[in-house]
C-alpha cells in the first residue's frame, strides 16, 4: 500500500475532487484508486467532515445494485436487528482481519504455484535434454528424440511414385 493518502473533497452537488491530480474525478475512478492499494479519505468540501465510510458504502451499493448481490440477506437483517455497535465491532475487528488474511494468504499461494509451474518447466527442459544425451550414446530408438533412421520404403510427401499414373 502506498503510505500516501489520496485526499477527495465531496462538494454539495455530489462531484468528488481528487486533490492530488486536481481532478474531478467519478465513484468508479475512486474505486479504481483503492484497487491499486491506495489509501483514501474523503472530506466534505464545506465542513471538512470525514465522509470517507459513507463513499465507500455508496461505492459498494452502486457496485451491488450492478451485481444484484452484495450480502446475505440474513446478515442484512442481522444487521439492521442488532444496530451499529455491534456490527460496527464485529466489521471492524474481526471482518477486516479475515479479509486480510485471506488476501496474504492467496497471494502467497499464486507465488507458490507460479514457482511450481516454473520448476515443471525447468524439469521438462531437463528431461528433454536428458533424452537427446541418452540418444547419442543408446542403441534403441525409443531414446531419441527426433527420427535417427528412415524407413527406406518411405517416401516424402513430394516424391510421386512413377508407376501411379493416375494421380496428379
Amino acid at each position: 500500500m502506498s503510505d500516501e493518502t489520496v485526499v477527495v473533497k465531496k462538494y454539495s452537488n455530489r462531484r468528488l475532487y481528487d486533490t492530488s491530480a486536481s481532478v474531478y474525478i467519478t465513484l468508479d475512478q475512486l474505486a479504481g484508486i483503492i484497487r491499486e492499494g491506495r489509501d483514501v479519505k474523503v472530506v466534505e468540501a464545506g465542513s471538512g467532515d470525514d465522509v470517507t465510510a459513507y463513499i465507500l458504502t455508496q461505492i459498494l451499493l452502486e457496485s451491488a445494485k450492478k451485481k444484484k448481490f452484495l450480502l446475505p440477506v440474513r446478515l442484512l437483517h442481522m444487521m439492521l436487528r442488532y444496530g451499529d455497535n455491534v456490527m460496527g465491532d464485529f466489521f471492524e475487528q474481526h471482518l477486516a482481519q479475515t479479509i486480510e488474511a485471506y488476501v496474504s494468504r492467496r497471494q502467497s499461494f499464486d507465488a507458490q504455484f507460479k514457482q511450481v509451474l516454473h520448476m515443471g518447466s525447468e524439469f521438462t527442459e531437463m528431461a528433454r535434454r536428458s533424452m537427446d544425451d541418452l540418444s547419442k550414446v543408446s542403441p534403441f530408438p525409443f531414446f531419441s528424440s527426433t527420427p535417427k533412421d528412415k524407413d527406406p520404403d518411405e517416401k516424402e510427401p513430394d516424391e510421386k511414385d512413377p508407376g501411379d499414373k493416375h494421380k496428379p
